[in-house]
């Protein structure tokens, strides 16, 4: 896979506008807050923007998101075929990558990452702090 990472957050959601058909990408952070242990957050959305090779434009490929915790536990919360968009050929071409995840469950604190696979390479890593109410503006600044 031939694909350059331009940039990766984490949100409370994605939104597709009608109109224009645009992603909305609502509420990014880098830290959750939680009132207590195990919790679990109904809506987290992960939004990526590649600039894609010529050679993997308009082809299926097979998309894997994952929260890997600090012991490298992944808890997979979405894989399925996805195809990449077809070239453009006065400029390079970019792949918006968004989803809304199923409901995620953090047992204890710490750093997370979202990791995102496309035909089982990692193509980004989003990092993300779940801190209880002792730790609030514990986690370094972003």
């Amino acid at each position: 896979m031939h694909v350059l990472p331009l940039f990766g957050v984490a949100a409370d959601r994605i939104e597709q506008d009608a109109g224009s058909g645009r992603l909305c990408v609502v509420g990014v952070f880098h830290e959750v807050r939680v009132p207590s242990f195990p919790h679990v957050v109904q809506s987290l959305g992960v939004a990526a923007r590649f600039e894609i090779s010529a050679e993997e434009c308009g082809r299926e490929v097979t998309a894997n998101v994952a929260l890997v915790d600090a012991t490298g536990y992944r808890d997979h919360l979405d894989q399925r075929p996805r195809l990449t968009p077809y070239l453009q050929s006065d400029r390079p071409t970019f792949w918006d990558f968004a989803l809304n995840l199923p409901p995620c469950t953090f047992k204890a604190p710490g750093r997370f990452h979202i990791v995102l696979r496309v035909d089982k390479q990692i193509v980004a890593e989003i990092p993300i702090w779940v801190v209880g109410p002792a730790e609030v503006g514990a986690s370094p600044e972003a």
